[in-house]
């Protein structure tokens, strides 16, 4: 859910942006990375701003954690359809299934 749409779409155009993500969760850790394995450039967590920028392809980050990230578009090819995904193992994988923690850990 992105500013209170489920699975929303944003066009851009060719260029930079800078995205904050809050994980609003009170529980579930994320994983987020994009779909086509492009990298993103790290600027802000909780503490505010970083020293220096770091150029990475995940981030694995907590409830109530925020992340300021920059996001190059401008070598995307137009039309070209990017999924900023979540591959964070979740406690509950399958609706009404439950599994304990030790399950989970095998």
């Amino acid at each position: 859910m992105v500013n209170g749409k489920v699975w929303p779409n944003m066009n851009v155009s060719r260029g930079q942006y800078r995205f904050r993500l809050l994980d609003g969760s009170n529980t579930r850790f994320y994983n987020v990375s994009f779909s086509n394995g492009m990298p993103f450039t790290l600027i802000g967590s909780d503490g505010g701003y970083i020293k220096t920028a770091v150029s990475i392809t995940s981030k694995i980050f907590s409830p109530a954690e925020r992340l300021d990230i920059l996001v190059d578009f401008s070598n995307m090819a137009p039309g070209e359809k990017i999924i900023l995904k979540n591959n964070a193992y979740s406690i509950y994988p399958a609706p009404n299934f439950p599994i304990s923690l030790k399950q989970w850990a095998k």
